[in-house]
């Protein structure tokens, strides 16, 4: 499958859950506003990144700059939907101490013009351990909701399965590089489906409330 073929899918799996977000943003919390904006940003970025390798120019600059909107907002998605204050106060720290973070990397580790694999590395880890730490707390909570009807529920779901996936096939592609560049590009084209996959969950999650709405709470 080409790269023109597996864009174009990404971008209609990305469209998805943006139509179903700005349909239905002024019903949806914080955590739902969040997200329908960050699915424009995602939007936004990969028709610049595409843009920039179809002229055979260097796009890894943007996957930068992506590396640390995505988590500010995927973490305030988060933020914004649990009750937990001490929770709540670590999310605030990483959201201002991760930027920072980036930039050092950027400066002194992963040039602009590299593969920001450190960033990444530190981002999927911390949303997969808030991504747990959320559903640890909704099953010890003594309040019983039903979690189908809660969109936080699925974009957790979503972070654990894509993010625990991402790192493995990070980890593959920066030992792949060393011996073949070809081939490591082609490994790391097995992140779209799995992105595919994140964003299917995320217009679950946004329909959430009407899809489960016969369920038992």
């Amino acid at each position: 499958m080409s790269v023109q073929v597996l864009v174009i899918v990404y971008i209609v799996a990305v469209l998805i859950p943006l139509v179903a977000g700005t349909v239905r943003f002024r019903l949806l919390g914080m955590s739902g506003r969040v997200l329908t904006f960050q699915l424009f940003l995602t939007l936004i970025y990969i028709s610049t990144s595409f843009y920039y390798w179809s002229r055979n120019m260097s796009n890894m600059f943007i996957f930068h700059i992506q590396t640390v909107t995505d988590y500010v907002f995927y973490v305030l998605i988060i933020y914004f939907g649990i009750s937990n204050a001490r929770l709540k106060k670590t999310i605030l720290v990483s959201v201002y101490a991760f930027p920072l973070l980036s930039l050092f990397f950027t400066a002194f580790v992963n040039d602009i013009d590299e593969n920001s694999s450190v960033s990444y590395f530190i981002s999927y880890l911390l949303l997969i351990c808030w991504s747990f730490l959320y559903l640890y707390g909704e099953i010890k909570s003594s309040v019983q909701r039903n979690l189908f009807r809660e969109l936080l529920f699925w974009v957790a779901l979503g972070y654990i399965c894509y993010f625990s996936s991402c790192i493995l096939v990070e980890t593959f592609y920066e030992q792949m590089k060393k011996y073949s560049t070809d081939l490591a590009e082609k490994l790391y084209f097995i992140t779209y489906p799995l992105a595919y996959l994140l964003h299917t969950l995320f217009t679950v999650g946004l329909l959430a409330d009407r899809l489960f709405k016969n369920e038992m709470k």
